[in-house]
């Protein structure tokens, strides 16, 4: 529609990868876009994979989400947590968002946590979200006799307090075009441990915000997770250091800026007239 007008510019923005290896394709979207906009150069690479999109045409611009002040809140919120779902204070609450849908690795971390629990035995993982394998993953953490280690939080509107209650992040994705719940974890200090896939090695740095395994593997998850909870001072420093990363690269106002910028550059338009 935009097309037909004539004098309108198009830009794509990509979460995810939707490109096809087909006629159709190749034809018609080179005619249709100016210019694409993707939040990782993992998922950059994805979509010009098969060259009918250009990669001097696609700006990678992170996405920024806006700025929550937890630190006020995080006595307050480790104490509310445990009473709301009946844990000891005492208690290590993992953290991990996202849908249950097999992208998102679930079963990889029910296999992690059998190992897990044997050195770490008060740990409960907290798993937020909800969809289509989330009765199969309950009736997984029944089989291993990991019940009590597991809370199935459902999908809630505001996350603050979680956030704030946690004590660190577990993401085992197979697939993450980006990594934005990563994102959240960092911008709440968290540590975290995450799957070195797809965008989440961009949003990261390895080995100073967060600990990196390879997708789908259940031990070396359990290796990382423990290594990190037996070393308390590195749990600290990586929150530390993934606070001052969103800090420094991820703010909402970064990424308005850059997509500004690169509007500007689309519609050739000269800075100092459009302000």
């Amino acid at each position: 529609a935009a097309r037909l007008k004539g004098n309108i510019k198009v830009v794509w923005s990509v979460g995810l990868n939707i490109t096809k290896n087909s006629f159709s394709h190749k034809i018609l979207t080179p005619h249709l876009i100016d210019g694409v906009i993707v939040p990782s150069s993992a998922l950059k690479k994805q979509i010009t994979q098969y060259g009918y999109i250009k990669e001097s045409d696609v700006k990678v611009i992170p996405i920024g989400i806006p700025d929550i002040n937890i630190d006020n809140l995080k006595l307050s919120a480790r104490s509310e947590l445990r009473n709301q779902y009946h844990l000891s204070q005492r208690s290590i609450i993992a953290l991990t968002v996202g849908r249950f849908v097999n992208q998102k690795g679930h079963v990889y971390l029910i296999d992690a946590a059998c190992e897990i629990v044997k050195k770490q035995p008060q740990i409960v993982f907290m798993l937020l979200g909800d969809g289509p394998l989330e009765n199969q993953l309950k009736l997984n953490v029944e089989k291993l006799n990991l019940s009590h280690h597991f809370v199935f939080a459902g999908m809630l509107d505001d996350l603050t307090n979680y956030w704030a209650g946690a004590d660190l992040m577990i993401h085992p994705s197979v697939e993450e075009p980006f990594g934005i719940a990563v994102l959240e974890g960092m911008r709440a200090g968290l540590p975290i441990v995450a799957s070195r896939v797809g965008g989440i090695p961009e949003v990261v740095k390895e080995n100073e915000t967060a600990l990196l395994v390879p997708p789908k593997d259940s031990s070396s998850l359990a290796t990382a997770v423990m290594k990190l909870l037996a070393d308390l001072p590195s749990l600290k420093k990586l929150g530390e250091e993934g606070r001052k990363r969103y800090e420094r690269y991820f703010t909402y106002r970064m990424m308005i800026d850059e997509v500004e910028k690169y509007f500007i550059s689309v519609l050739k338009i000269n800075k100092k007239i459009y302000s």
